[in-house]
């Protein structure tokens, strides 16, 4: 069996093949025998119906999902690749081409069904669309986990403002009206490259076509619960801060908001000495020195700060994303930090920290003048997207909300951001004689 496997599914794989073995069927061959075959075993070790409440039937769930992911490894040289919105945290992904499978939501839906025999259709689906990709020459190059990881794990947030009056129409917009507004937008676009705005009309307006065109596209979720979210992206955000990673908002942004502006500051700890004498930034020493004045509301809810409870989807249709790409939160835990934020007082503030750093210990060697740059560049993006934020809370018309977006999709940002803001300005009527 596959010898690199992670510990998560290998240690359940050999727990299945050893109740295998205690119940008669271990000279099955799991690498080569049928799902229907491999079904037989598993039904005596389970015993009965599948309930995932029970440890032992977890644990053969994990087997299943390892035997799965080994057997497309040997197959096609399948790979795990990091995706933080699935349900365990990795997917399959495979060099040929672009094509991801959940194993374990495969699994958990076989099992759900007494029907193991379904994962040997899947595993004739994933030959034959390989076989297809092979013999059609697409690709040059064999993909790796990191790509997988840019087109598919939305590791990129962006705070958004949500427009209550664009909202309501979306709930009543159809694909014919959307198709309208999307191609007057392109035209109105006058700072997209044109070939940038064909490829944006053939993708949008091609996904657009496989829905009725006279039912709200709410209400046709079945039909692609995420192009949904993205056609609602586009139609109801007013403003949006620019898409980074989780580590910025958690490590970088939400601190500088919670800290303030401190009218003193605590003796460095003997961590925080020791970064200073290693020459540390001391601006980022600042953020893990410096207490909050303002305490998150819930430090193991959504980025150490919002109550898990608070964030929900925009509309009821949606809440079959899971997770949902795109919910609004209660801005209440952060409402106090933002009516207090200044860019100015909190640059002033971790300029008194600085000295005070300095005054209680030697300050090691200075970084590099490009590192100091890129220091200063991130706290003042830092504080321009608080500053957004702040705009965004005070705006009575819009709700507080986040969306999650893929490495890709945060580069396509910028020219997405010019179509979006074209979807929402005035139109320009020609009047005729």
């Amino acid at each position: 069996m596959d010898s690199e496997l992670p510990a998560l599914l290998a240690n359940p794989l050999k727990s299945l093949q050893a109740s295998l073995q205690r119940v008669g069927t271990g000279t099955i061959d799991l690498n080569s025998a049928s799902w229907e075959e491999i079904e037989r075993g598993v039904a005596r070790v389970l015993g009965g119906p599948f309930d995932q409440a029970r440890e032992d039937h977890s644990v053969v769930m994990l087997g299943l999902v390892g035997l799965l992911v080994a057997r497309m490894r040997s197959a096609h040289g399948a790979f795990l690749y990091p995706r933080s919105d699935s349900q365990m945290g990795v997917e399959v992904g495979f060099p040929q081409a672009v094509l991801a499978v959940s194993p374990f939501g495969s699994i958990l839906s076989a099992l759900a069904q007494a029907k193991l025999g379904m994962l040997d259709e899947l595993e004739k689906s994933i030959a034959t669309a390989l076989a297809r990709a092979r013999f059609s020459g697409a690709g040059t190059r064999a993909l790796q986990a990191e790509d997988y990881q840019r087109l598919f794990d939305p590791s990129f947030l962006q705070v958004v403002g949500i427009d209550k009056e664009r909202l309501r129409q979306f709930a009543e917009a159809t694909p014919t009206r959307l198709r309208l507004d999307l191609q007057e937008a392109l035209m109105r676009t006058a700072r997209l490259p044109e070939q940038a705005k064909k490829e944006l009309e053939a993708q949008l307006l091609g996904a657009l076509a496989q829905f009725d065109p006279a039912v709200p596209l709410l209400k046709q979720t079945a039909k692609g619960l995420r192009f949904v979210e993205v056609m609602l992206s586009l139609y109801a955000i007013g403003e949006a801060t620019p898409p980074a990673s989780m580590d910025y908002w958690t490590q970088i942004a939400l601190p500088l908001l919670l800290i303030g502006n401190p009218d003193q500051f605590p003796p460095l700890t003997p961590e925080d000495r020791e970064a200073v004498a290693q020459g540390a930034d001391l601006r980022f020493v600042y953020l893990e020195a410096v207490p909050y004045k303002f305490p998150a509301a819930d430090e193991n809810g959504f980025l150490g700060v919002f109550p898990v409870a608070s964030a929900t989807t925009l509309f009821p249709e949606l809440a079959d994303s899971a997770p949902p790409r795109l919910f609004k939160v209660d801005a209440q835990p952060i409402k106090a930090a933002l009516e207090a934020f200044d860019a100015t007082a909190v640059q002033a503030a971790i300029g008194r920290f600085e000295a005070h750093a300095r005054s209680s210990v030697e300050e090691g060697p200075r970084k590099s003048s490009s590192e100091a740059a890129d220091a200063t560049a991130i706290i003042g993006s830092a504080l321009a997207t608080l500053g957004s934020i702040k705009a965004i809370v005070g705006n009575p018309r819009y709700e507080l909300a986040f969306r999650s977006l893929t490495e890709v999709e945060a580069s396509s940002e910028p020219s997405i951001s010019e179509v979006r803001k074209a979807m929402s300005g005035p139109r320009i009527i020609l009047a005729t004689s």
